[in-house]
């Protein structure tokens, strides 16, 4: 276990064998700091059922009618909620304290970014427990996890993003999530994510602390 302090409060993070025993090693966890984690498992388990019990996360069939033209009045007022519900819950972890956190933007899956309507911007943050995760709009203002630090293969800047509308780009390459965790990880699928920094310092920022 680490323990982090603050003003004489002592939080405690378990199980050095994730990744934010992994990071303490390296050194990314200061003994000064009172670092957070996004959300406890009952919070984020009731954020999410409100959200399904009020038609709020968006699905297959909003955007199947937002494609095709037939957005109805109703589809546009809940997109309408979940983008004022994002900005809500950013604004609520922006007073948080995390290894680091920061506006980004975040290119769509199976898009190729040469247009900036393939990106959308988003809130990412990396917590004390070794989790990188991004606000969601498409999910009504949750956290979407992307991966732990120790599911990371490689995070790396792309040195000549020509086919992307943003220059300063970064690449992050991850070890699928495991069905059974006591598989073994050898012959395990990645998948990959990417975003792009506002500034080339924030890019390297990002980069040198999922490394």
């Amino acid at each position: 276990e680490i323990s982090v302090r603050d003003a004489g409060v002592e939080i405690t993070i378990p199980d050095m064998k994730n990744a934010a025993g992994a990071r303490a090693k390296r050194g990314s966890v200061q003994s000064c700091d009172i670092v957070d984690v996004v959300d406890g498992l009952a919070e984020q388990q009731l954020r999410a059922k409100k959200n399904v019990e009020g038609g709020l996360k968006r699905n297959s069939d909003d955007e199947f009618r937002k494609l095709t033209g037939q957005e109805t009045e109703k589809d546009k007022e809940r997109a309408e909620k979940r983008k004022e519900l994002r900005a809500k819950r950013e604004a609520e972890l922006s007073h948080r304290r995390f290894l680091h956190q920061g506006k980004v933007w975040k290119l769509n899956s199976n898009k190729t970014g040469e247009s900036k309507d393939m990106w959308r911007h988003r809130l990412l943050l990396l917590d004390g427990g070794g989790y990188l995760n991004y606000v969601s709009e498409k999910d009504a203002g949750e956290t979407t996890r992307v991966c732990t630090v120790n599911e990371m293969v490689k995070c790396d800047a792309v040195s000549q993003p020509h086919s992307f509308c943003f220059p300063c780009v970064f690449t992050i390459v991850y070890r699928a999530t495991k069905a059974n965790p006591e598989e073994s990880t050898a012959g395990l699928s990645t998948k990959s994510i990417t975003f792009a920094a506002e500034t080339e310092e924030e890019m390297h920022t990002w980069v040198s602390k999922l490394k």
